[in-house]
């Protein structure tokens, strides 16, 4: 065998070579820009249904008394709308509570107005359930009520006097600014005082169908306070090319700083981010796109929280996507040209090589 066709072997080898590498790797050179229809989710599902507000975790040893000859009412007062009790729709709270001596009579759990009335009832225990020693005692309604400016989450026990009282816990620390403050009812005035109580406040979250109802005053809210993780998912219905995601707004107070998205073909199974991203901190519709040459395909999309800068629950007013129009000529006109054309370029390496075998090697071979 003579060094030609040694080298015929050589050049052919080398051009099989790359027309394996282009037909195992290169993507095509042509992409074809896709139109895209809006889709609406056939069902959504949220993270979470109810949130434990954490007003306070230390249980610290300082009380606030509570008697028929001093303060009868002690609570969380809703100062102003930046509040993050503010129209929460809250069913009920947990407090940190002692007695002393023997009092007899109910401690009553509800929100209270200015003038100290009770407008919503959570639930009362009869002061000898609560022991001497430091316990936490709920009430509980599940009829959900939305505080305004001015009312007070609190306590109340009338009986009792100095020696023989209630005592609610409160915490060294801020809950929320002056957004919301500790007070205190005595003789027909609230008195606001330094530091917050120690509650645990439950707030239902709302339904996640308020997201996809096509009405954008009405929102699904998270059953927790923004944090990693917090999230709400739709269903297409069908495997889908997801090239954007499309959400509103309504409250600038409750919408993440950054979100991160997912595409998945079942419910459980999400694997990594196909984007994150910032949010803009204003009321009205956002659109994250994904892809507009190469979208993620998958039935399931999942928005959740990645960073936050509020400690308030997220709200989402509508949530849908934009999907490929499959319907489209001129994204079915490139892709066909495209599918020619990469299947030019994955032939042609091999033929040329049976070409280069009959020009230098058969020949020398006869």
């Amino acid at each position: 065998m003579d060094g030609s066709v040694i080298i015929g072997f050589i050049i052919a080898g080398l051009i099989m070579s790359v027309g394996v590498l282009i037909w195992s790797n290169i993507e095509p050179v042509i992409a074809c820009p896709l139109d895209a229809v809006s889709d609406t989710f056939v069902a959504v599902t949220a993270s979470s249904t109810q949130n434990n507000l954490i007003m306070n975790l230390t249980a610290d040893t300082t009380s606030n008394q509570v008697h028929s000859a001093g303060n009868t009412i002690v609570g969380e007062r809703v100062v102003n709308t930046a509040s993050l009790l503010y129209d929460q729709p809250i069913f009920g709270f947990t407090a940190k509570m002692i007695r002393t001596g023997s009092p007899t009579g109910n401690v009553t759990f509800g929100v209270f107005d200015s003038t100290g009335n009770l407008v919503h009832f959570f639930g009362n225990h009869s002061i000898a359930e609560i022991s001497s020693v430091n316990i936490e005692s709920i009430g509980k309604n599940s009829t959900a009520y939305r505080p305004t400016v001015g009312d007070v989450i609190g306590i109340q026990f009338t009986g009792g006097d100095a020696s023989n009282r209630l005592n609610v816990r409160f915490q060294s620390q801020s809950f929320d600014g002056a957004d919301s403050v500790r007070s205190t009812f005595q003789s027909g005035t609230w008195t606001d005082v330094a530091n917050d109580f120690t509650f645990i406040i439950y707030v239902n979250a709302s339904s996640a169908s308020n997201a996809i109802d096509g009405n954008v005053n009405t929102y699904w809210q998270s059953g927790v306070p923004q944090e990693a993780g917090t999230s709400i998912y739709g269903d297409l219905g069908s495997t889908q090319q997801v090239m954007a995601v499309r959400i509103y707004s309504n409250n600038t107070s409750y919408i993440p700083a950054t979100i991160r998205i997912f595409v998945s073909d079942d419910n459980s199974n999400f694997g990594s981010p196909v984007k994150t991203t910032t949010l803009s901190q204003s009321v009205g519709y956002q659109t994250v796109t994904l892809s507009n040459t190469d979208p993620p395909a998958g039935r399931y999309v999942k928005i959740e929280v990645d960073t936050w800068g509020t400690d308030k629950l997220w709200r989402v007013g509508e949530f849908s996507v934009h999907v490929v129009d499959v319907t489209d000529e001129g994204y079915g006109a490139c892709a066909n040209i495209k599918n020619t054309v990469w299947t030019v370029l994955s032939i042609a390496p091999f033929v040329l090589f049976f070409v280069l075998i009959g020009m230098f090697v058969v020949p020398r071979l006869m």
